[in-house]
């Protein structure tokens, strides 16, 4: 049971999808084969373990973001918002979403969004 004026621990992980890793083989996979026309075999896996590589590091440093809410305020990522600047939280649709992140933009503020 909960006492009156806490604040339930919210944590989530927001990961790259299944088919951005997908396409993400697929690249390598073209590199690998253009390699392999060009040159050879060993070229071809050393062209795709080295492609695969740097797209899975971009892929898994853009989808590694923890956003975190407990009863100290807000974590997203490295950033932190204490309890007390945390106004009302509401869900937005798409139309909502695009007109905050668009016309109805805040200048001042901070925003990672994905």
């Amino acid at each position: 049971m909960r006492q009156a004026g806490s604040v339930p621990r919210h944590r989530e992980r927001l990961l790259a999808p299944p088919s951005w890793w997908l396409a993400a083989a697929v690249f390598a996979l073209a590199w690998g084969w253009v390699a392999l026309v060009v040159g050879s075999t060993l070229a071809a896996v050393v062209t795709f373990a080295i492609c695969f590589a740097v797209v899975a590091a971009a892929l898994w440093s853009y989808g590694s973001l923890v956003v975190e809410a407990d009863e100290s305020g807000l974590s997203v990522g490295p950033a932190h918002l204490s309890r007390e600047h945390v106004g009302a939280v509401r869900t937005l649709d798409a139309a909502a979403t695009r007109a905050v992140l668009g016309p109805q933009a805040d200048a001042r503020a901070w925003l990672r969004v994905r």
